[in-house]
């Protein structure tokens, strides 16, 4: 039995909602339910029952209740007279992304820390892979989130999520119509995508070069958004990974075809120095919670896509 799953339950008793306890505690809903369900598998009762508006706790629910919400006043109590004697983490860290990146993850890692840990300061920058890099090698940055960045003597690497890649276009386009194609349909297709130093286009590039393709590159821009517009217009088509054209994939307003045997791995990259306690290791660690939270909302994508 874990603290957060008490806590989850007595959000879910004083909400009366699963939908709703979701969007109060930020946790995707089947997480939610998947957590319930373990708790009423360790008692060995049923906690609660659906309605139509929502849902009613049994009367071992009810019960169950009270030691939960106590449990969790208790550590919190106890969490409160323990930072009295230990001064809590504090400083300035600097975490870089890609902007679509950091659209994605900046505030919700900034509400955690401002919430959990509200003498961290945060210092977050948008920039490219090079400038990233270079960024951390400077130590202006302390985290950056890249794409598969090559391993470096110095540094910690942490793979996060590996996402797929979808050739995107206008939704009544044909060629798209298949749920999946391989690299060397590529062959001829104008593409709207990033400059040569990124990521992605790197990714992109070696593995056209690996199937004796090269890609016919006929705008390169610097935002997914700007990509996407293009591609809205007919202008062109473009490889973009899941969790830039979620929205796209769902209101349909683009076709999409997931391009076969390539993903990006978006991962953590850190200076490998002792770190245990620090502002830094803690906004890390929060950094991939957020990412967890993503990737249960299907954000990334699923196995399947």
């Amino acid at each position: 039995m874990e603290l957060r799953q008490l806590r989850y339950f007595a959000e879910i008793a004083a909400s009366g909602s699963l939908r709703e306890a979701s969007a109060k505690l930020h946790v995707a809903q089947p997480a939610l339910t998947r957590h319930l369900r373990a708790l009423e598998a360790e008692l060995g009762v049923e906690l609660c029952v659906r309605h139509a508006r929502g849902i009613r706790l049994t009367p071992a629910g009810t019960r169950f209740l009270e030691h939960a919400t106590s449990v969790v006043r208790d550590v919190g109590e106890i969490r409160s007279q323990l930072s009295e004697d230990l001064e809590s983490p504090s400083g300035m860290v600097a975490i870089g992304a890609s902007a679509a990146m950091g659209q994605l993850i900046f505030g919700a890692v900034a509400e955690q820390i401002a919430e959990e840990y509200p003498r961290i300061a945060l210092r977050l920058v948008e920039g490219g892979a090079y400038s990233l890099l270079a960024a951390l090698d400077a130590r202006r940055i302390d985290i950056a989130l890249l794409v598969a960045p090559d391993a470096r003597a110095g540094y910690n690497l942490n793979p996060l999520v590996t996402e797929s890649v979808y050739l995107v276009g206008r939704p009544e386009d044909e060629r798209l119509a298949r749920n999946s194609i391989d690299i060397s349909d590529l062959a001829g297709i104008p593409l709207a995508t990033f400059d040569r130093t990124s990521g992605p286009r790197k990714l992109f590039d070696h593995t056209a070069a690996r199937a004796g393709l090269t890609l016919n590159i006929a705008y390169e821009l610097e935002s997914a958004e700007v990509i996407k517009d293009f591609v809205k217009r007919g202008l062109a088509f473009a490889l973009l990974p899941h969790s830039s054209i979620a929205r796209e994939l769902c209101d349909q307003s683009m076709g999409a075809a997931r391009l076969d045997g390539i993903g990006i791995t978006r991962t953590l990259m850190t200076r490998d120095e002792r770190m245990e306690g620090s502002a830094t290791e803690i906004a890390a660690q929060i950094v991939c919670d957020q990412f967890g939270i993503l990737i249960e909302q299907g954000t990334f994508g699923s196995a399947n896509d």
